[in-house]
């Protein structure tokens, strides 16, 4: 982990702390005639009744603006975002002592245990400036961390390593998969330079999956990690009950703004496989949160997800995902090779953990006369 400097908390809380203050300082001059009473203030500032009145409206305003800022620190700090907007427009997140993401009640705390950090003349809050891990009074009494993104670490790699040109730096995906600043940033720029749906899904073929839950009687699907595809909205078309859900919430925001023309769902299925009675749901979440979308589904598709955590606890991700699975469901999982050359074999990055687990394995088309769970793997190169 590199700590995030005392530099970027500082421009983090700017851009926080000043729009919230000039919203209530607003509020107090549209409605509490607090400009009237400045007027007064500073036309006589030796009246004793205005210079208290101005006093209790000043420090209401300070004191309203520091609580509305707790509380929106701890709302988002908690949530799947990781941090503060003004956080993330700067490249770093608060995390746990493991560099996991904090709970809502860490959160809550963290942000509460600032009143401590700012009551001796803010010294808890310029304690950063001295420690060597760059936390604050708060940071230490319930054990976080505020840290560099990964995507803006990641960034500076890729410079390093082109030299002035960064511009290939949106090639890469973020490094850690629960980074939700580096994804977003990541679809942004997916889209900016025009990889869209059409390349992204250019291995999605629904074909068989739609007659596997036909034959099945299946009809609810979880895309987990689904990022800005058009697979679901296929699926959904096809008659199923389908939940798209992703970490970005930019790649949601994204992926609801394409326009899915018509003779765009003959790319994933059959033409004649246009049925009514689907619908489709984007969610917004952490696939480990099994609160999230808790199923069971008939079926879940992952492609390209499951690979980017063998390095980040593969094992917690597989039992959230398998755990929202129905007890004769069918698991799509789909990795992508980029390093194969012949005459070596692709490898797919979660068979073993099928194996190992006692799952019925699919490497080619579904054995349809067999029932029980099963993992649908699917392999891609290039």
């Amino acid at each position: 982990m590199e700590y995030a400097s005392l530099r970027r908390r500082l421009a983090a809380y700017l851009l926080d702390a000043i729009p919230i203050t000039v919203l209530v300082l607003t509020v107090f001059l549209l409605f509490f005639d607090f400009g009237e009473t400045l007027s007064r203030y500073t036309s006589d500032p030796h009246n004793l009744e205005t210079r208290a009145r101005f006093l209790i409206q000043r420090n209401t305003i300070r004191d309203l603006s520091f609580l509305i800022w707790v509380i929106y620190g701890a709302a988002l700090e908690g949530s799947a975002l990781r941090g503060t907007l003004g956080k993330r427009a700067v490249g770093i997140e608060v995390v746990d002592q493991e560099g996991r993401p904090i709970s809502v009640h860490r959160s809550i705390a963290r942000n509460l245990l600032k009143i401590v950090s700012l009551l001796p003349l803010g010294l808890g809050f310029y304690w950063a400036a001295f420690s060597k891990d760059r936390t604050t009074w708060h940071d230490r009494l319930v054990g976080t961390r505020v840290i560099k993104s990964d995507w803006a670490a990641q960034r500076a790699d890729v410079e390093a390593e082109n030299g002035d040109d960064p511009d290939l730096s949106w090639l890469c995906p973020p490094t850690n998969p629960l980074d939700v600043g580096g994804w977003d940033r990541y679809w942004v720029e997916q889209v900016r330079h025009g990889i869209g749906p059409p390349i992204l899904d250019m291995f999605c073929n629904d074909r068989e999956l739609v007659e596997l839950m036909k034959q099945r009687d299946m009809e609810s699907i979880l895309c987990a990690g689904s990022g800005i595809s058009q697979e679901p909205r296929a699926l959904a078309e096809a008659g199923f009950k389908v939940v798209a859900m992703d970490l970005s919430p930019l790649a949601i925001e994204i992926v609801r703004s394409f326009d899915f023309p018509g003779d765009a769902f003959e790319f994933y299925c059959e033409p004649g496989s246009r049925r009514s009675g689907g619908n489709l749901e984007f969610v917004v979440g952490d696939i480990l949160d099994t609160r999230i979308c808790p199923g069971p589904f008939d079926v879940i598709i992952e492609r390209l997800t499951t690979q980017l955590y063998v390095d980040h606890d593969l094992e917690a991700l597989m039992g959230a995902l398998t755990g929202r699975l129905a007890g004769d469901g069918v698991f799509l999982s789909h990795s992508h090779d980029g390093g194969w050359r012949p005459p070596a074999m692709p490898s797919h990055f979660t068979e073993s953990w099928f194996r190992e687990n006692g799952w019925t394995v699919w490497s080619g088309g579904p054995d349809l006369s067999r029932s029980g769970r099963a993992a649908w793997l699917i392999t891609t190169t290039g």
